[in-house]
């Protein structure tokens, strides 16, 4: 009984979380996009700046 608890408690615990997570992250993501008014592209990788 105690193997059957261990065994379902990474799909009851982590499942659930992850998806919490990761909607999290898409909620936050898009919220910098929306307040920058620039696509993640351009916030992760932004371009060089060029020497004078």
């Amino acid at each position: 009984e105690l193997a059957k608890m261990n065994l379902l408690s990474w799909p009851v615990i982590a499942l659930p979380s992850t998806a919490i997570m990761m909607f999290a992250l898409w909620k936050l993501l898009g919220g910098i996009t929306r307040l920058t008014g620039m696509p993640l592209e351009e916030i992760f990788h932004p371009q060089p700046e060029k020497k004078r």
